[in-house]
């Protein structure tokens, strides 16, 4: 594509641009594929093909296989249905990769990326049931949006930390572009198509690792977005930084339109020029790309992995930096760029210097210590991120010798050795420290993120000074140890860490920002576990409000909404907080398929809040939606068995004729939560044996006053 063919080109005539492009590499000849055409499986198909779902029409249609829309017909739950194209005549390898994705998608719990449901076969064909997210590839909503650097920006940022999500849980995706990418219509991108993922760590060993090039040559995945060591057909070196250049490819087309290089010819072409092409520039194609912008796409482009982000956060991380004004890590080797930053950020200062002839060789040695300290961060930020990629690489069965090596064990086998090896690097070190810290609180280890996150804390203190915004991010997380504990002790360590994490934030964020936000909602979680609900209320309606006024309709919004709602409802303030609750419900099931199970917890708690104001047809309602929803996406949770116990509380307080209900709820709450805790004297399961026992005494009360 020649980008001089079009002088002032819309955003939409560029993504159709490249897509053509794209599309054009696409369609080149290669090997037939056995088995039936996707039009031949289109045509087994009738609405009621699949047992309990009902087909309204064809969403997708891929190399491996044909995607649906239907119904759930016991919920009317809109859902995708992603059919195995070949069905019988699979080869072993198409079927690994299925069944592969389903493993993965089984295994993955976040909102940026599709969940599945169910699996099974129907005539022969494999499918599986997953999330349906209501929304666009990611080129098409692009084109959707007004051009704007900023807003390019901002969606990236969000596409890029959607990937970390699955990188944090050891999967590398391999085949990143944006119909992989599909953006809701709130605005939140999801992940989808893993049927070419790798994982390197985690509760599941592949069974068989597809090569990138076939035997006849024919490349397995999305040619134009590949990285250099996908197109030299070596799958032992892809790992995370792979994906990171297939996003940078991504990005490029949403800031340009165009491809990096030309992708269309013969496929030996078209290799060479993802392993030796130069990149052109952004900015010769939409000028409006900005020096930084376009550092930050080349970085992710650069042909040896070394050179790139060595990760999708770090990535992530760069681009807030750009948005919120500071200076990214991509350019931190450039003493100009530096100085140029600095006199941006603080202009005043600077006027009033240059009145003072005498301080001029003073500033020009402090902006020269300032260069060599920004050159070493940016050495110790790749050798901590590239630390950590080896240690989690530990994990990888293909790697490691041990192939059960989970996330948490290679954490701990780097805490081993992080303090030897970085020594003399405190930087590194402590970016280091705070990473880990950050993977095993998310996984529950709470003894071994304290220690990690308390060496983050000292070392950035040591480093940048008590009030440096690294410093507050390093005290937010040890305080959020300290708060998952939940024991007094802890509660009591974590305020005053909640305190001054928030002080440093409003101060260098000022009030309404997304870090102060994240602070109050902290803060207000922590006097709720205090039993302080008036404070609680305060600092989450004033995080509400924040999150309100930056991010519209936004998970975050839901988030503040449905926390809100709990503090008020705790005061017994149940019309704010059917109010608050509903909001939150509106907002969630915007989200549709991410937001479907916070929208059941929180149709759950407001039946509760009415059930509490005795409108009890209308809590029976909300604990029925709720519980039929709940059981779809996991049928043996704590969750599950809170509805099943508010819906027996519900039935027992509502008219003697329903006791029998209510004793049936009631039992099925007691022996899911014996069945969860594994002991009869935890508090949830002597809560439910209480309430079978007021139940059992009202059945008896009423057979007695029965009798003649």
């Amino acid at each position: 594509m020649n980008p001089s063919h079009h002088a002032n080109p819309s955003q939409r005539e560029l993504i159709e641009a490249a897509r053509l492009e794209a599309g054009e590499l696409l369609a080149q000849p290669t090997q037939a594929a056995t088995g039936p055409s996707a039009e031949t499986v289109s045509a087994l198909w009738n609405p009621d093909s699949f047992p309990g779902y009902h087909v309204t029409r064809e969403l997708h249609r891929g190399g491996q296989g044909v995607v649906y829309q239907a119904i759930h017909k016991g919920t009317r739950r809109k859902v995708a249905i992603k059919v195995m194209r070949e069905g019988p005549f699979a080869s072993q390898a198409g079927r690994a990769r299925f069944d592969r994705e389903m493993q993965i998608l089984g295994q993955m719990d976040d909102p940026h990326i599709v969940g599945i449901h169910d699996a099974g076969t129907a005539g022969g064909f494999h499918y599986f049931v997953m999330d349906y997210v209501s929304g666009q590839p990611l080129d098409s909503y692009a084109a959707s949006q007004p051009w704007s650097l900023d807003g390019v920006v901002r969606l990236f940022e969000r596409v890029c930390s959607a990937v970390n999500a699955a990188h944090v849980r050891g999967v590398i995706h391999r085949d990143l572009k944006p119909s992989n990418i599909l953006v809701g219509n709130e605005g939140q991108p999801h992940i989808l198509d893993f049927g070419l993922a790798k994982v390197v760590s985690g509760g599941f060993a592949e069974s068989s690792e597809p090569t990138l090039m076939s035997i006849t040559g024919q490349f397995i995945g999305s040619l134009p977005w590949a990285s250099p060591e996908q197109a030299e057909g070596t799958p032992e070196k892809l790992d995370i930084r792979t994906d990171v250049y297939s996003l940078g490819v991504v990005f490029y087309q949403l800031l340009t339109g165009a491809f990096p290089y030309s992708v269309i010819g013969r496929m030996t072409d078209v290799l060479e020029n993802i392993q030796n092409a130069t990149p052109a520039k952004p900015s010769s194609i939409r000028p409006q790309v900005d020096d930084e912008v376009e550092t930050i796409v080349l970085k992710c482009l650069a042909k040896e992995r070394e050179r790139r982000y060595q990760t999708s956060g770090e990535l992530a991380r760069d681009l807030r930096h750009y948005l919120a004004g500071e200076p990214i890590e991509a350019k931190r080797d450039s003493g100009w760029y530096m100085l140029k930053k600095l006199v941006g950020r603080y202009r005043a200062q600077v006027a009033v210097i240059t009145l003072f002839g005498v301080l001029i060789v003073a500033s020009a040695a402090t902006v020269a210590l300032v260069f060599a300290r920004a050159a070493a961060a940016e050495r110790s930020a790749s050798r901590s991120r590239q630390f950590l990629i080896q240690t989690l690489l530990g994990a990888d069965p293909e790697e490691s010798e041990s192939p059960e090596m989970t996330v948490v064990q290679a954490m701990e086998r780097a805490a081993a050795i992080v303090d030897k090896e970085l020594a003399a690097e405190p930087e590194a070190a402590a970016m280091l420290h705070f990473d880990i810290a950050y993977i095993l609180r998310k996984r529950d280890a709470y003894d071994k993120a304290e220690y990690h996150a308390r060496r983050a804390l000292d070392l950035r203190t040591q480093l940048w000074g008590k009030d440096h915004r690294e410093t507050a991010e390093a005290m937010h997380l040890l305080a959020s140890v300290f708060w998952n504990r939940k024991d007094d002790a802890s509660l009591d360590a974590a305020k005053p860490l909640y305190d001054e994490a928030f002080r440093i934030r409003r101060k260098k964020f000022g009030e309404v920002s997304q870090a102060t936000a994240e602070s109050l909602h902290h803060l207000a979680g922590w006097h709720f576990s205090k039993k302080q609900y008036d404070l609680a209320e305060e600092m989450s309606r004033k995080s509400l409000d924040i999150y309100r006024q930056l991010l519209g309709d936004h998970l975050d919004t839901a988030r503040a909404y449905n926390n809100l709602a709990g503090y008020l409802r705790n005061q017994k303030k149940l019309d704010d907080a059917e109010r608050a609750y509903r909001e939150a419900i509106r907002i969630f099931d915007k989200l549709d398929g991410p937001g479907r199970f916070r929208a059941a917890k929180a149709k759950g708690s407001l039946g509760v809040v009415l059930l509490e104001a005795r409108r009890f047809d209308e809590a029976e309602k909300l604990l029925f939606e709720s519980l039929r929803t709940k059981w779809e996406f996991e049928n043996d949770t704590v969750s599950v068995s809170k509805t099943l116990y508010d819906l027996a509380r519900l039935f027992f307080l509502k008219e003697p004729a329903d006791l029998p209900k209510a004793r049936d709820f009631c039992v099925q709450s007691l022996e899911l939560r014996k069945k969860l805790y594994k002991s009869d004297d935890h508090k949830e399961v002597l809560q439910s044996a209480g309430l079978l026992s007021e139940i059992d005494e009202a059945i008896l009360g009423d057979a007695h006053l029965e009798k003649p």
